[in-house]
């Protein structure tokens, strides 16, 4: 018994002094031993800086503790983590992919980047900049994941919120009714932008190639318009009402970039 006894406490203390060394190895060090995987066509790599990297192709995995999802592998550095770059080829920042980084201050999206998907950024309070590569195509930006940081908190009342050429959000605290032009060059205006604003009048510019879901719901600019097709520059956002149903075919407009 007390052999057994004496074999399981080696161990013990053989497992404790790998974590110890394991904890103060470098940040490099310790992550190079990892899966460096983080999409089917995409790695990471986190440097001793703090600065997280995400390079490939395609989509990144959706990160939950659900069992049909993947665990982050950098969970074990969300505090260390102060930067994340996400490089040319990145198409998708998967669920929950950043969560918890309670340090992130930074992040450089990609112009090829398309989704930003739900709880990518849940709990990185301390989020402050956010930079994107010319010729962005964003397109869909799950619409709470970035509220609760610096970068939303700091951005001006009774305004649009852009990142990149993406309408992310209008943000007010105000029921007064206003009017818009979106701004030259927006590609896309994402889920929710307008939700149940005191919306009026909007213009939109020849670029808009995307609109989000519920973008305008709870408006009065879309409570007021008049049955039938409802374009947004050109982008065909919604049919108000039925189409006939003697219609066997509906017919979009040339000149539409999206629907």
């Amino acid at each position: 018994m007390k052999k057994v006894l004496s074999i399981i406490l080696a161990a013990a203390i053989i497992v404790c002094q790998l974590t110890i060394v394991f904890s103060v190895l470098p940040v490099k060090a310790r992550a190079s031993s990892l899966n460096l995987n983080c999409g089917y066509n995409a790695t990471w790599d986190l440097d001793s800086n703090g600065v997280l990297t995400i390079s490939g192709t395609g989509d990144m995995y959706d990160f939950t503790t659900i069992a049909i999802h993947y665990e982050k592998p950098w969970s074990l550095f969300l505090s260390e983590i102060t930067s994340v770059v996400i490089e040319e080829g990145i198409t998708d920042i998967g669920r929950g992919a950043f969560a918890g980084c309670s340090n992130l201050k930074s992040i450089h999206l990609p112009a090829s980047l398309e989704t930003i998907n739900q709880s990518a950024f849940y709990s990185a309070r301390n989020l402050e900049t956010i930079t994107v590569a010319e010729g962005s195509k964003l397109m869909c930006i799950e619409d709470t994941t970035l509220l609760n940081t610096k970068w939303y908190a700091n951005q001006p009342d009774g305004q649009p919120i852009y990142i990149g050429r993406t309408l992310y959000k209008y943000k007010t605290s105000s029921s007064t009714p206003f009017s818009l032009n979106v701004a030259d060059g927006t590609y896309a205006i994402a889920d929710k932008a307008f939700y149940n604003c005191a919306l009026t009048g909007i213009t939109f510019p020849d670029s808009l190639a995307s609109i989000g879901s519920d973008a305008f719901t709870g408006t009065d600019w879309l409570s007021a318009q008049p049955q039938g097709a409802i374009y947004a520059g050109k982008v065909f956002l919604k049919y108000n009402g039925t189409i006939p149903v003697s219609q066997s075919d509906y017919v979009i407009k040339n000149g539409t970039l999206g629907i």
